[in-house]
């Protein structure tokens, strides 16, 4: 059975809309200076662990069905980690940012500044 494709262009578009709309509703969440592109580099990480996600859930050898985002990360911190279930079953999408930061094979990487709400965990 072929799993259907995600639209990458409008997966990225509405992670860019959703950073803007926050930063819009609450300017003091603006970084320091000028950044134009701030929630263009918010978004970054997201899309990243989105991208992840979708590789882990179409994984060609793979015996499961379609999983959702949150279940492929679920299932790759349980495959990498051996944590339980029931380890991950509450992780937010701020801790899946978080635990995957440093991870080779996820490489979110990219900028200091990941989002908002994993600022200050991941910029240190």
């Amino acid at each position: 059975m072929k799993l259907p494709r995600i639209n990458y262009r409008a997966e990225w578009e509405k992670l860019v809309s959703r950073f803007a709309d926050e930063l819009r509703d609450k300017p003091d969440l603006s970084w320091p200076g000028a950044n134009r592109y701030q929630a263009e580099h918010q978004a970054l990480g997201h899309y990243k662990l989105l991208c992840f996600a979708e590789k882990i859930a179409k994984e060609p050898l793979a015996l499961w069905g379609h999983l959702t985002t949150e279940q492929a990360l679920q299932l790759y911190l349980i495959n990498k980690h051996h944590w339980s279930p029931d380890q991950v079953s509450d992780l937010r999408e701020v801790d899946y940012l978080y635990l995957l930061w440093d991870d080779p094979l996820v490489r979110l990487r990219h900028h200091r500044r990941l989002s908002t709400g994993a600022e200050t965990a991941l910029d240190w």
